[in-house]
């Protein structure tokens, strides 16, 4: 995927050529698509590949880029964590065995969980920094709820209740200070106030969803270069199993407007069609590019991770594919070093942790973990040289943890949270 014609300092690796062509484009304007309007050489980094990724809002505007990608959310109150908060890191974690479910405070320093609170089994984590996190209540619960890290453990500080079987995947910080909510089971995508005091509005994107069943099946949520990105899976789910009608797309919205961005030549209002079908996992900002995972179909080495140009509204192509990670992927986190890790599933049976290289997409070394099929989730970088992953192995539940570089476990024994863990991030 490189030029010859490129500089000497783009041909160091397959994506960081990739993000200096974005970031070429976004400088230099492109016919491949629409550049929104504050795109220019504000969007480029000098060293793509060096910048950490965040996943919602301008990049550099994050305090610091969280383990889940999300911003900090810079939220009067709600964001003020108490007096002590601050004294300890903690690794927040969602966990349950789908009839019940808890998030957990796990202290960094002593590797001892610290506090824990009643969740909705099927839920997710989006955390905002300063000591608060959401958690997304999926299907059957169709709520968001916000906690803080306080003196005494876990504070519930505010929460908002959507339309019964809504089914929110997600919720990612604004750069207008509202929260941005893909409604699964509908075809709305939802903008709720900052402090989930109440709805501020939604977009419809009817028009993007698939003929098999109407619904665009919309997953993840991102901002940058002044548009909000929605991974739409566009699955027929008529079918059984569920499958692909075609590749994903994001849809484009102007968070201002609420209006959705045509980002196509042909008739009607289009998104960014992807390369890989059934986009599943994180999305997030890398430079002047966004990086996706999808999973196309299960049991088949056909995803991966994906690039996308923001100001040119195309894809960039595929940089790490599923056949060198060799399995689907569930999860992924790159650092700041351009090393990345993944969560994989091979043949429905064995899941691994694996290292790549983020500039050839190729892995390295030996897995740092393999377990039994479905039993790893909730990856995390957590930015001092250690990561964490959940195993949800019975008997042994809990959280693990590694060292980055050399790929050694520092956890004799996963640190259990009560229930098997799905999901984690740094408050």
């Amino acid at each position: 995927m490189r030029k010859d014609d490129w500089s000497r300092d783009c041909m160091r690796g397959s994506l960081l050529a990739i993000l200096c062509a974005a970031a070429t484009a976004a400088a230099c304007g492109d016919d491949g698509g629409t550049a929104p309007p504050d795109a220019g050489d504000g969007d480029a980094v000098e060293d793509a590949a060096d910048a950490p990724e965040t996943e919602t809002g301008e990049e550099g505007d994050a305090e610091r880029p969280d383990a889940d990608g999300e911003d900090a959310i810079d939220d009067g109150a709600d964001a003020e964590a108490d007096d002590g908060a601050g004294e300890s890191r903690m690794l927040a974690v969602v966990s349950t065995d789908y009839m019940v479910g808890s998030v957990s405070l796990i202290d960094l320093d002593t590797l001892e969980t610290v506090a824990s609170a009643v969740v909705h089994a099927d839920a997710v984590l989006r955390c905002r920094g300063d000591g608060v996190f959401d958690v997304v209540e999926r299907l059957g619960s169709d709520r968001i709820r916000r906690f803080r890290v306080s003196a005494t453990g876990i504070e519930e500080v505010a929460g908002i209740d959507l339309p019964d079987g809504s089914n929110p995947q997600d919720a990612a910080a604004l750069s207008t200070g509202e929260i941005g909510v893909p409604l699964y089971g509908t075809t709305s995508f939802a903008f709720l106030a900052g402090d989930l005091s109440a709805s501020a509005g939604s977009t419809d994107l009817a028009d993007l969803a698939d003929s098999a069943d109407g619904l665009p099946e919309m997953y993840g949520a991102v901002e940058t270069a002044g548009r909000l990105f929605v991974s739409l899976q566009l699955l027929d789910r008529t079918a059984s199993p569920w499958s692909p009608t075609g590749p994903g797309v994001l849809a484009v919205i102007d968070p201002a407007t609420r209006m959705l961005a045509d980002m196509g030549a042909g008739p009607g209002v289009q998104g960014v069609v992807l390369a890989l079908e059934n986009p599943f996992g994180p999305m997030r900002v890398f430079g002047p590019a966004i990086l996706l995972s999808a999973v196309g179909a299960y049991g088949v080495e056909d995803g991966g991770i994906e690039a996308v140009n923001p100001a040119t509204g195309t894809t960039l192509g595929i940089v790490v594919p599923e056949s060198a990670l060799g399995g689907d992927i569930s999860d992924w986190i790159v650092r700041a070093d351009d090393t990345g890790f993944a969560l994989i599933t091979a043949g429905f049976a064995e899941d691994r942790l694996v290292r790549f290289d983020l500039d050839s997409g190729a892995t390295v070394g030996a897995p740092l973990l393999v377990s039994a099929g479905f039993t790893l989730s909730g990856l995390v970088d957590l930015d001092d040289g250690r990561i964490a992953v959940g195993d949800r192995t019975a008997g042994s539940a809990g959280m693990r943890i590694f060292d980055a570089e050399s790929g050694a476990e520092l956890t004799g024994t996963p640190i259990s949270v009560g229930l098997p863990p799905v999901a984690a991030c740094l408050p």
